[in-house]
């Protein structure tokens, strides 16, 4: 059967980085820390003299258990090493990345301070897994790179989009080296792709930089890239523990706040007061209820303005009672689904019977959009049915309605000429604007 999606529409996406994941050192095929073995590193996956990585995930491990940098110093003695985490929540450094980090930043971070977490051994040691806010002390140290190889990313990312069907994305991930760069497409008459674009403030520290960039995009002329707003951290991620939860995880953890409500109050104050969106990552259930009733308590006091869940993954009742008829719009990674599936109820319990919560938002008219999370997922539609599907077998209440509704944008004027057709799953025709893009 063939459909014609219009606008299609990835809600959820960081799109520098689904560029550069095609050039990272990729550490999905791990089973245990013992494949780092199999590693071969090239020169483009350093950063100045840091080895980087991504893909990571402890949960596929027997026993699933967090790695060590005493594990990667058997293969990395001498160089820094620093490997993300499958959800981008985490980072797995060795002995020397410890060394280069300032001793006094090491032990500010307490095990839940500052939103971030040192993992430590029974003798208070680092053991080399960095978690949320935490991650910063070794970002800050690795050099950035170069606005040639940014804008090569975004060409790379724009064409993994179009080729899986998508001409409209909302990017979460901005700075001004990658605004600067997307418009320098924009401008050449490379850009394939609309972008809302969101600055990225993160960690909390960073709001003020965020807001001015955003400022200073808007006053830019730009028809495809539409400065949307400021995305912050609320809490971090379930596969590294640090999504917020109302119960423990049965390891005892339950979680990390990456700001304060307080905090949430005045990025909502400021972004409203400035014309901008605020979207803000939350995962755990009690995280997602914290900022809501926070943003409530700003909309009863008269202040307007648009409030973007990210992820959604968890809510409970009594936090989607609290959405209803309010200027908020959920993101939800069905995707996510499909990998969290294997350990969701081992690792939450109870609470799990919140997960993917697509059903009770359309029970009680909150509006949503569906997304790929890419690169942590691929960009890939058919992923979408299949997790929408899998997880009503699993006892998901069912979506009403084709899922596929979900990924076009509601502005259908913004790009005229613009859809992408369907036969079945697959993509086989995808027009921009008039133009069929070619792969």
């Amino acid at each position: 059967m063939s459909r014609i999606l219009f606008n299609c529409y990835d809600s959820h996406v960081h799109w520098q980085a689904t560029g550069e994941h095609t050039e990272r050192l990729t550490l999905k095929h791990l089973k245990s820390a013992e494949d780092l073995a199999q590693l071969a590193p090239q020169p483009h996956h350093y950063r100045g003299d840091w080895l980087t990585g991504w893909g990571w995930d402890q949960n596929q491990w027997t026993p699933p258990e967090f790695p060590t940098a005493a594990q990667l110093d058997r293969f990395f003695p001498d160089s820094p090493v620093a490997f993300t985490r499958a959800d981008g929540h985490a980072m797995w450094i060795n002995s020397e990345a410890l060394r280069r980090i300032p001793v006094e930043q090491l032990v500010g971070f307490s095990r839940d301070g500052q939103g971030g977490r040192v993992v430590r051994d029974e003798s208070g040691s680092p053991t080399g897994i960095l978690i949320d806010n935490a991650m910063s002390m070794v970002r800050a140290l690795i050099p950035p790179p170069p606005a040639a190889l940014v804008r090569r990313w975004l060409k790379t990312g724009m064409q993994v989009f179009n080729s899986n069907g998508f001409t409209h994305i909302r990017d979460l991930s901005c700075d001004w080296t990658q605004w600067r760069e997307a418009r320098a497409l924009e401008e050449s008459g490379e850009l394939t792709l609309a972008v809302e674009q969101y600055f990225d403030a993160d960690p909390f520290e960073h709001f003020d930089r965020a807001l001015e960039w955003a400022d200073r995009a808007r006053q830019e002329n730009s028809r495809l890239l539409r400065v949307a707003g400021i995305k912050v951290y609320y809490d971090g991620a379930l596969g590294s523990e640090g999504a917020l939860l109302s119960h423990p995880y049965r390891s005892g953890e339950a979680g990390l706040r990456l700001m304060t409500p307080q905090q949430v109050r005045e990025a909502a104050t400021r972004a409203w007061q400035a014309g901008f969106d605020l979207a803000v990552h939350v995962i755990g259930d009690l995280a997602a209820h914290e900022v809501v009733s926070t943003a409530v308590d700003l909309w009863q006091q008269g202040l307007k303005g648009r409030l973007h869940l990210e992820h959604a993954e968890l809510l409970r009742p009594e936090t989607a009672e609290l959405l209803k008829g309010r200027n908020v719009v959920c993101h939800i990674q069905p995707c996510h689904w499909l990998t969290d599936r294997e350990w969701l109820q081992e690792k939450i319990g109870g609470l799990a019977k919140f997960a993917f919560p697509w059903a009770l938002l359309q029970r009680y008219g909150i509006p949503f959009d569906f997304g790929s999370d890419s690169p942590i997922e691929p960009p890939h539609l058919r992923l979408t049915r299949a997790s929408v599907d899998d997880s009503a077998n699993a006892g998901v209440d069912k979506l009403a309605g084709d899922p596929f509704d979900y990924h076009q944008h509601p502005d259908r004027d913004w790009t005229p000429g613009t859809q992408t057709r369907l036969d079945g799953d697959q993509v086989s025709r995808v027009t921009f604007m008039g133009r069929d893009l070619i792969f």
